[in-house]
C-alpha cells in the first residue's frame, strides 16, 4: 500500500504525481497520513527544517522512519528521535548510506591499483577530524573535511550547492565513508 502526503497548496501536484505512479491514497496533511494503519513506513523528503518534527510525529503514530539528509540538526535531536524509535519498536535511519553501493566497493577493491595512497580516507577511523561546513539557512551545502592519520592526511571536499561535473561517484563514497568514521 503506497500513501503521499503534502501541502494543501500543492494537492493538485501531488494528485498528479499519485496518478504518474500508481500511489492509492492522497493526503493534503501529513498527520492526517499518519492516521492510516495501512502506511506502516514514511519517507521524510521536505525541506530540512522540517525533518525532526516529521521524523518525531511519524514515529509518535508508531511509523518507520527514512529520512533524507541533513538528518536533523543537532545531536540532542537525533539522540531523542532514536529513543522514540527504540520504544515504539520502529526504525529510523538516513536515506542515503553510500558505502554499501556499487561506486564504494568498487573503490575499495581497485585501492591498489593507484598505488601508495596518502590522502584517501578508506583506512578507518582517523585519529583527528575537523570539518568546515558552508552553511545556507542551517542547512550543510558544502565544505571541507580533514583526516589524520598517523601516516598520512585526507582531505575531501563535498558540495550539493556547486553546478560542476562529478567526475566520480567514488570521490562521493570516499566523503560517505570519512564522515561515517566520525566521532
Amino acid at each position: 500500500m503506497s500513501a503521499i502526503a503534502t501541502t494543501k497548496r500543492s494537492a493538485a501536484t501531488c494528485q498528479e504525481l499519485a496518478d504518474q505512479y500508481g500511489i492509492s491514497r492522497v493526503y493534503d496533511d501529513y498527520l492526517e497520513m499518519l492516521k492510516d494503519d495501512q502506511v506502516d513506513t514514511v519517507y521524510v523528503a521536505t525541506p530540512s527544517s522540517m525533518h525532526y518534527q516529521m521524523c518525531l510525529d511519524s514515529l509518535a503514530a508508531g511509523k518507520n522512519v527514512i529520512c533524507e539528509k541533513p538528518f536533523v540538526f543537532t545531536t540532542e535531536e537525533a539522540l531523542e528521535l532514536k529513543q522514540l524509535a527504540d520504544q515504539k519498536s520502529c526504525l529510523i535511519t538516513e536515506a542515503i548510506t553510500n558505502r554499501y553501493l556499487p561506486a564504494f566497493k568498487s573503490l575499495a577493491s581497485d585501492l591498489q591499483l593507484l598505488g601508495p595512497i596518502h590522502v584517501v580516507s578508506l583506512f578507518g577511523a582517523p585519529l583527528d577530524v575537523h570539518y568546515f561546513p558552508n552553511l545556507q539557512k542551517g542547512v550543510d551545502t558544502s565544505g571541507v573535511l580533514v583526516l589524520a592519520y598517523d601516516d598520512k592526511q585526507a582531505s575531501l571536499t563535498a558540495a550539493k550547492d556547486s553546478q560542476a561535473f562529478a567526475h566520480s561517484l567514488r570521490v562521493i563514497a570516499v566523503l560517505e565513508a570519512a564522515r561515517d568514521c566520525m566521532p
